[in-house]
């Protein structure tokens, strides 16, 4: 989602970057930018340099989560997604914007996705649902699906629509 930041006096005004951040990483860019010391164990990562000057490249990528243990990682070319089945996606937005084509797959891109896997969150909480045997609305849909099959509604394809000027 776009992200807009004003900074008082800045140099770089109204100028845009092109680099990927997260919601996780505005703490510690406004701990950064008010000179506060930082705090140990947050997830994110400050953006203050892209600020600064929005050319410099990040090391880190963007992470978003998405209910329990199913994770992306995005940088400035690709976005791997892993899902805690163990699924995965890896996209190349500079051919394939819309992520039509998974390429999590195709060993060209195994150090890619190596390096951005590596980046994903390592210690999940188990939501209290599934600790106590249950499970969360992502598992009841893949028992949904598992169990029902694919539903005809989203089997389909839409066929075109002829439409005349009035």
């Amino acid at each position: 989602m776009p992200l807009s930041v004003r900074l008082p006096n800045a140099i770089h005004g109204g100028n845009k970057c092109s680099r990927s951040v997260s919601l996780i990483d505005i703490y510690p860019t406004l701990l950064e930018l008010c000179q506060l010391p930082a705090v140990k164990g947050l997830d994110g990562t400050s953006f203050l340099a892209q600020l600064h000057d929005p050319q410099t490249k990040r090391n880190t990528p963007a992470i978003t989560t998405w209910q329990y243990n199913n994770h992306a990682a995005r940088s400035q070319n690709f976005r791997y997604i892993r899902y805690r089945d163990g699924s995965e996606e890896l996209y190349d937005h500079r051919t394939d914007p819309d992520e039509n084509r998974n390429l999590a797959n195709d060993p060209q891109y195994k150090g890619i996705k190596k390096k951005l896997r590596n980046s994903l969150p390592v210690n999940n909480v188990v939501p209290l649902s599934i600790r106590n045997g249950r499970t969360d609305s992502y598992g009841k849909r893949f028992e949904m699906l598992r169990d029902n099959g694919i539903p005809d509604w989203l089997g389909k394809v839409p066929q075109a629509v002829e439409t005349t000027n009035p």
